[in-house]
């Protein structure tokens, strides 16, 4: 996300400086307007060395928080703001229990809090937490509600953790039971079965076939296989420098989503993110064009970004946000249906919240079914791997007692 320098005041008539992100120029002055601040200049940060050390914040190991650490730590912090305890002291307690990497991150927030900074400037500036959290905590604070707002974030990624868990879990299955499969396979043509076949050479009896063929797979793997490891690393580096380019990334996207069961999991859970996201955001106070950005950058799948992009664009002209939803070829009629009910009904945070929550148990349940459906052709597909190498083994062994019987 872009930085943007900005010289502002504040209520008292001091002048401050620094750098945000933000996904544009009006969004920036948004944020500063919400800290109280009057903005006399907002422009491109151009500083090399604030572009270098936000990439390699972002890129440091535990420099930004999960899931599960940002549900623990709104819920600990909303639980102490809203006993009374003072932002300094409940940061103070909540840092020595972190992670390194994301205690750095609170002294950083500390730190600004303790030179007059608000929290959502010293979340900001730290760059530890996602957009949502900055925007809400933004909002909390501008309305008073700062322990309310906290506790809801808790909640929000309670669920997103509980969702992506479903998901890790129902795709870890296939993908360790293939690594090992692999690994067995491989280990078994290239050292268990030339074994074999010298054994059989012996007799001067020739190989059937099948034996043949995997002997000549095993030699040109003992011999050749740092090839075949070489060109699917350099086949792999250009598979990923292809989808890190837009057109690559929308075809793979495209590509993903058309998968029968695979494709529909991720477009599901791509709408119950931006559903829960949206919400949260809606209720908590930010404008809806405001949290529409927001989502939009939570969202893992460009081609559903583009569609909230739309959305937003329509809202900001003046429109029903509900049509470019209802247009988007990837996002599902129901998604739209609600958004319109909640916005001639006035009850869009509250539609939005049973969207998600629908949603979230649609997931679940395909990730079940997911996992259900992969196990027997798994076990299909090893069954008839397994068989090839035993058939390939032991037809010599059958022909040697055909020669000598």
């Amino acid at each position: 996300m872009p930085r943007y320098a900005y010289r502002a005041r504040d209520a008292a008539g001091r002048l401050h400086g620094g750098s945000i992100e933000a996904a544009d120029a009006g969004e920036a002055l948004a944020r500063l307007r919400r800290r109280g601040l009057t903005v006399t200049g907002v422009e491109p940060d151009r500083d090399l060395g604030n572009m270098v050390r936000a990439w390699l914040r972002s890129r440091r190991p535990g420099a930004r928080m999960s899931h599960r650490d940002l549900a623990f730590f709104c819920r600990q912090l909303g639980t102490m703001v809203a006993a009374g305890v003072s932002l300094r002291g409940a940061l103070q307690t909540l840092s020595p229990g972190a992670r390194p990497g994301v205690r750095s991150g609170l002294e950083r927030v500390l730190a600004s809090l303790e030179g007059g900074e608000s929290l959502t400037g010293a979340l900001e500036r730290a760059a530890l937490v996602p957009p949502l959290v900055v925007n809400m905590v933004a909002a909390g604070e501008a309305g008073g509600i700062l322990d309310e707002v906290l506790l809801r974030l808790a909640d929000h990624y309670d669920k997103e953790y509980a969702v992506a868990r479903k998901v890790r879990s129902a795709l870890a299955y296939p993908a360790v039971v293939l690594a090992a499969a692999l690994g067995v396979l491989t280990l078994l043509v290239t050292y268990v079965f030339p074994i074999f076949v010298q054994f059989f050479q012996q007799f001067d009896a020739p190989l059937p076939a099948p034996t043949r063929a995997l002997l000549a797979t095993s030699q040109w793997l003992r011999a050749y296989g740092w090839v075949l490891a070489a060109g699917l690393a350099a086949a792999a580096v250009g598979a990923r420098a292809w989808a890190a380019s837009t057109a690559g990334r929308r075809r793979l996207e495209r590509l993903v989503l058309a998968l029968p069961l695979g494709g529909r999991l991720l477009q599901l859970r791509e709408v119950s993110r931006l559903a829960r996201t949206l919400g949260a955001l809606y209720r908590s106070g930010v404008p809806l064009a405001e949290a529409l950005a927001v989502a939009e950058r939570t969202l893992h799948l460009r081609l559903l970004a583009d569609g909230v992009r739309a959305a937003r664009t329509a809202l900001t002209a003046g429109r029903p946000m509900a049509e470019p939803f209802r247009r988007h070829p990837h996002f599902p009629p129901m998604l739209a249906d609600m958004v319109a009910v909640g916005e001639e009904s006035g009850t869009l945070d509250a539609m939005l919240a049973r969207l998600a929550d629908y949603y979230d148990r649609e997931v679940d349940a395909m990730a079940t079914q997911l996992t259900a459906l992969l196990e027997p052709v798994l076990v299909l597909l090893l069954g008839v791997i397994v068989a090839v190498v035993v058939v390939s083994m032991f037809l010599p062994l059958y022909d040697l007692i055909t020669l000598f019987g």
